[in-house]
């Protein structure tokens, strides 16, 4: 069902055109069109709380039909976490701030408020009960908000890594390590760009991600710790950014490392079942809500269309133009798709770069005589395969087994009959 879901989704291409679009009210046709209300006459207030609403329900849905409740959870812990910041902050400010809380975790929001202001921490699940309890000691000690949005952030990365390994996905664990690595970088050069010492790098870098705490404390500057990213994995291209100028502003590095999930992301489209498959919609969804609210209250403030692509993330879905470019990449490669039938199930491999015309002529290709047909009965390749490979049509290979004389297929000699019947 979410397979489905995902060509209705928003692509860059779509995006593009709600930014360009010459009215508000243009842009806002364009989102309905992909299933969304219609924010036509909407305050930037109100479109925050439709597409809020829109997040909520679609996780409630998918949660109602999933087979492991765990894989929503895994999703749904991050809001559990924000409830918890809002709550320690609005006591501490002595405000009410309920319109902040999101109806999209674990815990109902009403529901943890009434636990938090009882002091029933202990119904709670154990982790987030003694972050909560550490964060608001830390708090009322020090009077210092960022301290305890640190221990709630620990907290919530060390369970979502926990989950994983229950949830038994490679791809899922390297998606929360991913997302570690990715804080721990905009953490450093951040932290650099305060002026912030040693002790304070201990309090915000993270365990869990594919570079240790301590290697990321012992590279020190923040062109250290890139090289230590730049050196594997999904955040080579943001680690590059940071080499190559350090003193460059946050927000550049923060949407690098942003492209940087999203592209890990979109390579879980070719899992067709499994955690792997809720994850990725559910992270693509909210990536995609964050563009829509991002696109639609920028213009509503007047900010160029310039400006508005500059901050625009990468998304989920592919336009139409990229997937040709995909699969036409696709077809350079030697793959069993490319093979014939024999060949797919162990049979001697094809050439390593078949024709790109062959797949839209439906034919096989095969080198030598793999599949027992001799070359010479066969039209010869012309292009890249070269001398030595040939072709198989469908058509031909009917026409082949077809003796002489022989009479016409049964559908044209029931159709024959069935007219003569009639006259």
């Amino acid at each position: 069902m979410l397979r489905a879901r995902e060509p209705g989704m928003i692509s860059r291409e779509k995006a593009l055109q709600m930014i360009d679009a010459p009215t508000f009210e243009d842009a806002a046709k364009l989102l309905a069109d992909c299933g969304y209300e219609d924010l036509t006459g909407r305050s930037a207030q109100e479109i925050a709380e439709s597409l809020v609403r829109v997040k909520e329900d679609r996780i409630r849905e998918i949660a109602s039909i999933c087979p492991d409740p765990e894989t929503v959870d895994l999703f749904r812990l991050k809001y559990d976490y924000h409830n918890a910041k809002v709550l320690l902050k609005s006591e501490a400010m002595g405000i009410s701030a309920e319109r902040l809380f999101s109806g999209a975790g674990r815990i109902p929001a009403d529901e943890l408020a009434e636990i938090y202001r009882e002091d029933r921490l202990i119904m709670l699940p154990s982790a987030l009960s003694h972050a909560i309890s550490e964060a608001k000691e830390v708090l009322a000690r020090t009077g210092n908000p960022q301290a305890a949005d640190f221990i709630l952030d620990r907290a919530y990365y060390g369970e979502a890594l926990e989950l994983c390994g229950r949830i038994g996905s490679s791809w899922v664990t390297g998606l929360y390590r991913l997302m570690v690595d990715g804080a721990n970088l905009c953490s450093v050069v951040r932290s650099s760009k305060l002026g912030k010492d040693d002790s304070f790098l201990d309090e915000v870098i993270m365990d869990g991600g594919s570079v240790s705490k301590q290697a990321v404390i012992a590279a020190g500057e923040p062109e250290s710790v890139a090289a230590v990213f730049a050196a594997s994995g999904p955040l080579r291209e943001a680690a590059q950014e940071v080499i190559e100028d350090p003193s460059g502003p946050i927000t550049d590095l923060e949407k690098a490392v942003d492209n940087a999930r999203n592209a890990y992301i979109r390579g879980a489209s070719l899992i067709n079942y499994g955690p792997e498959v809720v994850v990725a919609y559910l992270s693509a969804l909210e990536e995609e809500i964050t563009a829509v609210r991002m696109i639609f209250t920028c213009r509503l403030a007047g900010v160029r269309g310039d400006s508005i692509k500059e901050r625009l993330r990468d998304l989920y879905a592919q336009d139409r133009r990229y997937r040709r470019k995909r699969n036409s990449s696709r077809l350079q490669g030697a793959g069993a798709r490319h093979l014939c039938r024999r060949q797919r199930r162990g049979g001697p491999q094809g050439p390593s770069q078949p024709h790109p015309r062959q797949r839209r002529v439906r034919h096989h290709i095969c080198r030598g005589d793999p599949c027992g047909r001799a070359p010479q009965r066969d039209r010869q390749v012309q292009g890249p395969a070269g001398p030595g490979h040939h072709l198989h049509s469908r058509q031909g290979r009917r026409q082949r087994q077809k003796p002489a004389g022989a009479q016409r297929g049964g559908r044209a000699r029931r159709r024959n009959e069935y007219s003569r019947r009639l006259i």
